[in-house]
């Protein structure tokens, strides 16, 4: 019988000889510049693809984050408007409240307060009225309304400006919902009036959200 004169190795395969060295089938490639033909990389190249990825996870990153705070004040701005809704919904449903003097109120609204007090523009309160509306008193007190739940604005984020179309420069902005309808009252006005209340950063007021209501009860974002 024939024997086959080439060795074979432990698994059983053949291995040839080439160039006096046993490789096992496997053929050696120079390596050119920036171009292995075989497993690995230089440190060159190495350096270069994380060079690479580190740019490309900055740019990434800083868009995230523009992104996230374009997010954040539009997200802002739909509470806001979602807030000024569940004051008009309380009232729609005739929802009550006790008052300090024991009369019960069917009135709710929202209000930033006088812009004379310090940080007004970094919260705004939903509450239920207890005033006199027959008296033309429209303002929200919080000694004597009942507070439901005060809202902050994100660190970042501010009121910017509250205005009513048309009219003078506010000293406060306070926005009342009277059943049935409800009829609404923007700074005591009730006919034909738009109150625009503007959100913006801090650190660049030229981004912005305004949230809108007017006399009819219309509540919108742009």
């Amino acid at each position: 019988m024939k024997r086959n004169s080439t060795p074979l190795n432990h698994q059983g395969l053949s291995i040839e000889k080439r160039g006096g060295g046993m490789l096992g089938g496997i053929s050696q490639e120079k390596p050119g510049f920036l171009g292995w033909k075989c497993a690995g990389f230089t440190l060159l190249e190495l350096m270069v693809v994380m060079s690479i990825i580190a740019v490309l996870a900055a740019v990434l990153f800083m868009g995230t984050t523009e992104e996230e705070k374009t997010l954040l004040l539009r997200n802002t701005a739909h509470q806001l408007a979602q807030d000024l809704r569940r004051a008009q919904e309380l009232t729609m449903a005739a929802e009550s409240f006790t008052c300090l003097g024991g009369n019960e109120t069917r009135v709710f609204g929202l209000s930033f307060g006088s812009f004379a007090m310090a940080g007004w523009e970094k919260k705004y309160h939903l509450f239920a009225f207890c005033g006199d509306l027959d008296a033309g008193d429209t303002a929200y007190d919080p000694v004597r309304d009942k507070e439901i739940l005060t809202v902050t604005f994100p660190k970042e984020i501010k009121a910017c400006d509250v205005i009513i179309q048309g009219q003078p420069a506010l000293s406060r902005a306070d926005i009342l919902f009277e059943p049935p309808h409800p009829f609404v009252y923007l700074n005591g006005m009730r006919a034909g009036k738009n109150m625009v209340i503007t959100l913006c950063f801090k650190s660049d007021i030229s981004k912005t959200r305004n949230v809108m209501i007017n006399t009819a009860g219309k509540i919108e974002v742009k």
